[in-house]
């Protein structure tokens, strides 16, 4: 069997920090502290994530799947005073006003299936795990680079390493109710060209579905916790760097399988940020949209 995907996500947010001595602006004239600079910044973000889904059943009990990532950011820096004040046409080395788009890190994983859910087994059991592609946008060192005075750029779409990454799903179904645990975890091994090594990621979610007894609709609630660790850069986490966090996920989604083969769903979720280091981050909301189709490539 064959399922083929696309799944869009989208959703606004906001990430500032006070600016440290080290980030002061400098004339690259004169070498010297700019006389007029900001005390804060903050930066807006709507981001956009396209993602094609592949997954192909080898076996009844073992599948490979594929995730091919297209991201869109869209940046609004805004700059304050030492007062809270804003700093009108003011101009930064740290950021900007742009729109990036880019391919991110794909990965490939395989998943092994022990259990399946079946009109005389009610327990899922499957695992597995898998490697990311280093294709996405890296960028040098920004914070060495904002300490030199040089202009950088912060938003990656890579990692520029081969990821190793694995993920386990237990599944139950109790009449019309249906219940998953699934946990994922990604981290780098080893540094990139620019001796940037991304932070292991650690998600884990719990979801309820039940059709309430409609043919062709679905409907699910989730709660999820996710934690990041920091980045590291040369080997150390950088002490001007806004990074590793500590996350709750609190979403409903709404399925139409109008066939077997087809499905549609609508996803809201409201992220709830608990711990940031280096910074503050508001997100208030992530929408999502997919499209799956299934069919069958072998015979039975």
């Amino acid at each position: 069997m064959l399922s083929v995907g696309l799944q869009w996500s989208a959703g606004p947010m906001s990430v500032g920090h006070k600016v440290l001595p080290d980030q002061l602006e400098i004339d690259p004239q004169t070498g010297r502290v700019k006389p007029i600079q900001a005390g804060y910044h903050e930066v807006a973000l709507w981001s956009m994530n396209l993602a094609l889904n592949a997954r192909l059943g080898l076996l009844k009990w073992l599948d490979v799947r594929l995730r091919m990532p297209l991201r869109y950011v869209g940046v609004t820096a805004r700059f304050l005073d030492s007062q809270g004040a804003p700093l009108p046409h003011y101009q930064s080395i740290h950021h900007r006003d742009e729109t990036l788009v880019g391919v991110a890190d794909p990965d490939l994983q395989f998943g092994f299936r022990p259990l399946s859910i079946t009109g005389t087994q009610r327990w899922l059991l499957e695992f597995g795990g898998g490697i990311s592609a280093p294709i996405g946008r890296i960028e040098p060192d920004p914070y060495k680079a904002g300490r030199e005075g040089r202009p950088h750029q912060h938003i990656m779409f890579g990692s520029g390493t081969i990821d190793p990454m694995s993920f386990i799903t237990v599944g139950y179904l109790h009449r019309q109710i249906q219940v998953y645990i699934h946990t994922t975890l990604r981290g780098a091994i080893v540094p990139n060209q620019y001796e940037f090594q991304a932070g292991l990621r650690f998600r884990t979610s719990l979801s309820v579905e039940s059709s309430l007894g409609l043919k062709q609709w679905a409907f699910q609630i989730q709660g999820a916790f996710m934690h990041s660790e920091p980045s590291l850069w040369d080997g150390q986490v950088d002490p001007d760097s806004i990074g590793g966090r500590t996350d709750m996920l609190l979403g409903g989604s709404v399925f139409w399988r109008p066939t077997k083969q087809w499905q549609c769903a609508l996803q809201l979720s409201v992220p709830i940020n608990l711990k940031l280091l280096g910074g503050t981050l508001h997100q208030p909301l992530i929408i999502g949209l997919s499209l799956h189709y299934q069919f069958r490539i072998f015979p039975p």
